[in-house]
């Protein structure tokens, strides 16, 4: 794929998890929801398990939105497709899979296998 190609699918990915990302941005996950009515704790435990489920996907698209950020930034700068870590390429079915991917694949298991042995400990 070329350049353009490229830019024009992660702007559109990134236009699509902006949307995304305004439906799920509420005065709910600001702490603001009222009381429930009924003052039932099994109703709260529902609301609070929405809440962070909700948190979770917030967190998870601000990240993707970040990555695809930091694409354009590497295109704008003729960095695109260079490992972040390594500086060696990215091999191009791993761009085409994951556009916005800024680590190599040797870098990238690298990394998962790090944070892998921080949550064995």
């Amino acid at each position: 794929m070329k350049i353009p190609e490229i830019r024009k699918i992660l702007e559109n990915e990134h236009k699509r998890l902006t949307i995304e990302l305004g439906l799920h941005s509420d005065p709910e996950l600001n702490g603001d929801r009222p009381a429930s009515p009924f003052n039932k704790k099994m109703e709260a435990a529902s609301q609070i398990t929405e809440l962070e489920q909700r948190l979770i996907k917030v967190r998870r698209i601000k990240q993707q939105l970040a990555d695809i950020e930091h694409a354009l930034e590497k295109i704008d700068n003729g960095t695109y497709s260079l490992c972040d870590n390594c500086g060696k390429p990215i091999a191009e079915a791993r761009l085409k899979a994951i556009p916005q991917a800024s680590l190599c694949l040797e870098c990238k298991s690298s990394q998962n296998r790090t944070l892998l042995g921080a949550y064995a400990k």
